[in-house]
């Protein structure tokens, strides 16, 4: 399930701590992917300890994603 960015942050709170697929809209066009554990509602880390802090303002859609 893709859950849109008009839900608000509330969402986003509830989702630390889950792996996540956020997708965002870039400033000169187009859309970038980041993939990994939600650890705060602005930053996520990555599958190589990387932490990427993004703009929430920017997310186009997010899901959570499940390991079945």
């Amino acid at each position: 399930m893709v859950l849109s960015y008009e839900s608000g942050d509330g969402l986003l709170r509830e989702s630390v701590g889950e792996r996540v697929s956020i997708r965002l809209r870039e400033p000169e066009g187009g859309y970038r992917d980041l993939l990994g554990i939600l650890v705060a509602t602005a930053q996520v880390k990555r599958r190589d300890g990387s932490t990427v802090t993004f703009d929430r303002g920017k997310i186009v859609a997010f899901r959570i994603v499940r390991s079945d």
